[in-house]
């Protein structure tokens, strides 16, 4: 073999590693890029397939009580029962709030820094969680295919979520108020 087909061969063999280094790179970015797209859908997906899911293990939904109450009457069972939420955010809510509970829940519980129910419940309504736990207690929930305390507590703030909803704060005053008469 003569020098100039060495150096040719030596100068082939270079580009063709330079060329796989370089397909290596490229194809780790698409591995990440591919990993970082999944990641973030499961992210954006996984509020709305829990809420989902959980609201399976219900027979039926709630409907909401029909009889009216003054002004007055609603006024002051609002006030009495959500410290913390206005009544004109009543249905700013969605299934990407069990992120907010989560992360409140874990700062509190893990790192023993002490959070406020304002901060821990955000959106939460006391009366919507009230009507949910009702209701579920009433025998609207499925223990068949449900294990455990932890789908219970998660099924009833999904309920809580979904009045909150497809309810009017009104709504939910008045059949808040029919339940606990009973």
């Amino acid at each position: 073999m003569n020098t100039e087909t060495k150096t040719t061969t030596r100068t082939a063999r270079r580009g063709h590693m330079i060329l796989q280094k370089k397909n290596k790179k490229k194809r780790i970015y698409q591995i990440s890029a591919v990993c970082f797209v999944v990641i973030a859908i499961g992210v954006v997906v996984l509020p709305w397939l829990l809420y989902f899911y959980t609201l399976s293990f219900l027979d039926v939904l709630p409907e909401p009580a029909t009889n009216a109450l003054t002004v007055e009457e609603q006024d002051k069972i609002w006030n009495e029962n959500e410290t913390n939420l206005d009544i004109n955010n009543f249905n700013s809510i969605t299934p990407y709030w069990f992120y907010r509970f989560l992360s409140m829940a874990i700062i509190n519980d893990v790192f023993r820094i002490k959070v406020s129910e304002k901060d821990l419940t955000g959106n939460m309504s006391r009366i919507a969680g009230r009507i949910a736990l009702d209701y579920s207690r009433a025998g609207h929930f499925h223990r068949g295919e449900a294990r455990g305390m932890a789908i219970w507590h998660v099924t009833n703030m999904s309920l809580t979520i979904w009045i909150q909803r497809n309810w009017t704060s009104q709504e939910a005053i008045w059949t808040f108020k029919a339940t606990s008469a009973k």
